[in-house]
């Protein structure tokens, strides 16, 4: 969707960086994978990282898109691909010194100034990888990025502009509040590099329908379409939630395919939530505090929508509170 435009503007050697955002399930992963299957197959650079709740590690990304670029790339090439500082990157992937030139050595630097070495090395090591061709670096899940991590996302692209580098960033806007380091890195970003922002929603009931049809492998029949509407109703077209919801369905017997269409006399009430899809609105609920959880309890009982004040008089708080 965006590799025409931000992907374009990297290819002709301007920087550029595509935020791409969405709640969970809601497809970023796979919309950049497929990107990047294209970028790939027309001669481009893909590496790639994520940053992980659990496992905090600095520059995780970054050491994962290295040691990514050194599995897929031969000895050789990879030399050339690291930059003038590669022997910096060994702080990161000690892999590295089996393919460093020792020419391309660096003299250990002040303890002091080390921190800067590290951050141009990793700056330098992506502007050289896309002078060898048009190269797309992905950081998934930048919300549960590192205090380390986001400084050295912003030296990349303040140094790496005018190279052939789109550096593609996907997070969970719910994740994110103003006080949140990302908020000012994202707003910072505007300033140093284009910026293309792609914000993914749910499927809509059409698009629900097609996804079942594509499962089916056929057009959908009446049934099917009750079928459709009933679980964009539950899901809100969150396509991980309809994948979850569709198996369930079918290994409980609920829902059966005939002669390649859904066949059902499944009531709506009968849906139910599977444990995969509990599993990920529990972790979501636990971030909220105490009296948050209170009021969207209070507030599903009355339904999807309801008034503020409504919801104030069931629980006896304040509109504030509410």
């Amino acid at each position: 969707m965006y590799k025409s435009q931000a992907w374009g503007r990297a290819v002709e050697g301007r920087s550029t960086v595509a935020l791409v955002t969405g709640e969970p399930g809601i497809g970023k992963t796979r919309l950049v994978a497929e990107v990047a299957e294209e970028v790939v197959s027309g001669g481009g650079i893909v590496v790639a990282g994520r940053c992980d709740e659990h496992v905090r590690v600095p520059n995780r990304p970054f050491i994962d898109a290295l040691r990514h670029q050194l599995e897929i790339t031969p000895p050789d090439a990879a030399r050339e691909r690291l930059g003038p500082l590669a022997g910096e990157l060994r702080r990161l992937v000690p892999e590295v010194a089996g393919v460093v030139d020792p020419a391309n050595e660096t003299t250990r630097a002040d303890p002091a100034t080390e921190p800067v070495h590290l951050l141009d090395a990793v700056a330098g090591w992506l502007a050289a990888t896309a002078t060898q061709a048009p190269t797309m670096l992905v950081i998934d899940d930048l919300h549960w990025a590192t205090t380390a991590t986001l400084p050295t996302i912003r030296h990349v692209v303040e140094r790496t502009a005018g190279s052939r580098l789109l550096l593609v960033l996907t997070y969970r806007e719910t994740e994110i509040d103003r006080s949140h380091p990302l908020a000012a890195m994202v707003s910072d970003l505007h300033r140093l590099s284009e910026v293309e922002r792609i914000g993914l929603d749910g499927l809509d009931p059409t698009e629900v329908e097609e996804f079942l049809e594509r499962a089916a492998d056929a057009e959908l029949d009446e049934s099917g379409r009750a079928l459709a509407a009933a679980l964009h109703n539950q899901t809100a077209g969150n396509p991980l939630f309809i994948g979850e919801v569709l198996r369930h369905l079918i290994e409980t017997g609920k829902i059966v395919r005939e002669a390649g269409r859904w066949t059902s006399d499944l009531d709506v009430d009968e849906i139910g939530i599977p444990d995969g899809i509990r599993g990920v609105i529990g972790q979501r609920l636990s971030a909220l505090s105490s009296n948050t959880e209170s009021v969207l309890s209070t507030a599903a009982i009355v339904g999807h929508e309801f008034p503020v004040e409504s919801l104030r008089a069931l629980m006896g708080a304040t509109i504030d509170q509410v």
